[in-house]
């Protein structure tokens, strides 16, 4: 699609083989211009001195990401560890489209490296705080540990044409609990479990439609495994046994594109929670050194999701 706006600037946006005209009163298609760069409304009035119209889209990223972390550990007697940790981080994302010219379509690929037009220009930030606390404690052959942690998530939209700040979504998780326990319950063996819920927030790409945000929730899993270990000094085996529970799971949903490609990607969409995915499963290994110099290694993963 190619738009030229009398009047204001000579911008085009083009696809592969078809354009658009505005004025400030009408839209008319064509496919070329003539030989002066000029668009060719009248298809009758191409001759041999026409080409096609035809243009490449270049979308660019960058990031930035710059933060801190920060722990705490206090053994508050021989066999009890208390763990205070924090971890802060501020990313910058880049993100901008501009369409350039392709030199010759009859002849190949090849456009101009000076886009004619930037068709937009936009930077998201997005500011992470975790923070968690934990608690370890060592009972002879039993290790237990116990915490729980937080994210706070703010993502800020600012559009560069305009230089203001055109959207913004807040994304904090609850309070996350973690539990284990290990037991050497002989030499060479050992029984481990543990539970978790983890979280992923919302996107910034979300930003990138107009939809209500706060009917979106973030991606959740909560992990469950059991497990047990050898490990002598030429054999060493383990298996374990998981399950895994996610929910709200987010997905984008594109607007119906009606005929042809929407390639200016402005038929809006929007993201929805679609359910969740339960998994369960095993997992075993063994590895035996059989002599100096060789081992043999092998491995089994049964999965139902």
């Amino acid at each position: 699609q190619a738009i030229k706006l009398s009047g204001l600037s000579d911008r085009k946006i083009t696809d592969v083989n078809h354009l658009l005209y505005l004025t400030e009163s009408f839209l008319q298609t064509f496919t070329h211009f003539d030989a002066s760069g000029a668009p060719v409304l009248n298809p009758a009035d191409c001759d041999d001195s026409c080409t096609l119209a035809s243009s490449y889209r270049h979308t660019h990223y960058g990031k930035d990401r710059y933060g801190m972390t920060s722990r705490f550990s206090w053994d508050i007697t021989m066999d009890n560890t208390l763990t205070l940790g924090l971890w802060a981080e501020r990313q910058d994302r880049d993100e901008y489209r501009d369409w350039h010219g392709v030199l010759d379509p009859k002849v190949g690929p090849a456009y101009d490296h000076t886009a004619y037009w930037r068709q937009y220009d936009r930077t998201y930030t997005t500011d992470t705080l975790n923070y968690y606390a934990q608690d370890k404690w060592v009972l002879g052959d039993l290790t237990l540990t116990a915490g729980v942690r937080k994210f706070l998530v703010d993502i800020d939209r600012k559009d560069n044409f305009v230089g203001q700040k055109t959207g913004s979504l807040s994304s904090d998780s609850d309070l996350l609990p973690m539990a284990g326990a290990v037991w050497n319950f002989a030499p060479c063996w050992e029984l481990y479990g543990g539970y978790s819920e983890n979280f992923k927030a919302i996107s910034d790409s979300i930003l990138e439609t107009d939809q209500d945000y706060g009917k979106l929730d973030a991606e959740t899993a909560k992990n469950t495994d059991l497990g047990l270990r050898y490990f002598g000094s030429s054999l060493q085996v383990t298996a374990a046994f998981y399950h895994i529970k996610f929910d709200n799971r987010i997905t984008y949903i594109a607007a119906t594109a009606g005929s042809g490609i929407d390639y200016l990607g402005e038929l809006d969409g929007q993201y929805v929670n679609v359910g969740g995915i339960k998994s369960k499963g095993f997992e075993g290994s063994i590895n035996w050194q059989f002599a100096p110099m060789w081992s043999l290694y092998g491995s089994l993963t049964l999965n139902d999701s």
